[in-house]
Formats: structure tokens, sequence, C-alpha cells
């Protein structure tokens, strides 16, 4: 079943980028804290805020790094010589951001908000041919996928190391997690000064995206602490023994 939803979602992805977000957008405009938070935060200089977007999009495309790279085929497969490990830890990533993806896109595509630095382009005047409109979509605005994806990846990262001791000590996947998860905030802060987001799409992605990142290998793949027991006794024997053969799920 979890293998469907995951080809499900990965054809569902490209489904929704092939047909792209509306032209139009259905929403415009900040919410309870966002005009705040854009005033205070977005860079004010357009070469910053260039730069600023550049360098989200290098975190973006490296999100994989600590869970694909390091933890699954460095630690689990070169060091460990743990094969089974190694692609079970490749797959549960692969789902989490199977999840993760095909929601941010039909979030983008549902919502379709337009972006903040389009919106104030408009109200300064600026046509349909300026720059505003030369970069990406008008409406791929709510939620941030940036975001999203960086923090289902410290998710998945928080979730394995938890359970597993991938880097040998409770400091070190402490710091694994910490890590990933640094990545996902400086992520969703490069989408806020580079005025591509408004504070609301940013949080969302984190939360929506963290909590997926988390949930897939904690509830769907490893033991849960304090879960239900199951015992099963059946009777069994050897060559000179009896006796009865107990098999649980923990």
């Amino acid at each position: 079943m979890e293998g469907f939803l995951t080809t499900a979602s990965v054809v569902g992805m490209i489904v929704l980028e092939m047909a792209g977000t509306p032209d139009e957008p259905r929403w415009t405009g900040g919410i309870l804290f966002d005009d705040a938070a854009r005033d205070a935060i977005r860079a004010r200089d357009p070469a910053v805020r260039e730069a600023a977007w550049k360098a989200g999009d290098i975190l973006y495309y490296t999100f994989p790094v600590i869970p694909v790279v390091v933890d699954s085929f460095i630690i689990s497969f070169l060091v460990r010589r743990d094969d089974k490990a190694a692609l079970n830890l490749v797959l549960v990533s692969g789902e989490a951001m199977a999840y993760s993806g095909v929601l941010s896109f039909l979030a983008n595509a549902v919502a379709a908000r337009e972006r903040p630095d389009v919106t104030a382009c408009l109200a300064a005047g600026k046509g349909m041919d300026s720059d505003c409109f030369a970069k990406v979509s008008r409406t791929d605005n709510f939620y941030s996928g940036h975001t999203a994806m960086a923090s289902t990846s410290a998710g998945v990262v928080c979730a394995t190391h938890s359970f597993m001791r991938l880097w040998g000590h409770p400091v070190a996947d402490g710091f694994a997690c910490g890590l990933a998860s640094a990545t996902a905030i400086a992520t969703g802060v490069t989408r806020l000064v580079s005025d591509r987001h408004y504070a609301s799409d940013v949080l969302a992605g984190s939360i929506i995206g963290f909590g997926i990142g988390f949930a897939v290998p904690t509830l769907l793949h490893f033991r849960v602490p304090g879960g239900s027991t199951t015992l099963i006794a059946t009777p069994g024997a050897g060559p000179s023994t009896a006796g009865i053969s107990v098999s649980g799920r923990f």
C-alpha cells in the first residue's frame, strides 16, 4: 500500500508540475503577521534579494544530503556494510519526500496565492512585462515548497536518529537533527529575505514538511515506545527439545 501511495505521489507531482499554477491569483496580500514580518525581514536591495533567492535554491537542492548521502550511503552502506539498512533509509526518505512534495504542489495549485514581490511590483505600477514576471510562476506561493522539502528532510533525519544511533552517540545524532533543522530554518529565511514568500507561507511549509518527515518513519516504519504489544505463542520443538515459540510485534 505504501509503495502504491509513494508512486501515486510521484506521478501526482509530475502532473501538477506540468500543469503549473493558475495565471491569475485567487489570493493576494498578507494575513495576520505577514506584512509586519515582510517589512522587517525582506531585503531592500534588489541584489541582496537576488543573492538570498539563489542561496535558497542551493539549500533546497542539498536537502537530501544528510538522510540519503550521509546516513544511507556513507554511514549505513560504506561504513557499516549494512545494505539493507541503507536501502530502507533511502526508501523511507523517498516516501516522505513524495508525500510532502505532492501536497506542496497541490496546495500551490489550489491556493494560487500571489507572491509578495509580484504584488509589490503591481502596486508600484509596473506592468506584466516587467521583471516581476520574468522569474517563476506568479502564483506558486502558498505554501513554501523550498521550506517544506527542507523541513521534511529535517523531520526524517530527526526521526531516524531518534530510533537509530546512526552517528554512534546520542550527542552526534542530536547534532544531525539540529544540523538538518538549521538548514530548513535557513532555507525559510532566504525565502523571506528574497521576498519570494510571506511568513505564513514559510511557517506552513515548516510545520507541514517537518510533520510529514517525522511522522512517516515514526508511525509507519519504526517501533513506537509505549505502543501496544502483541505476542503469539506457538508450539515449537527442536531435535532434542520441546517447548513454546513466542514471537511478537512491539
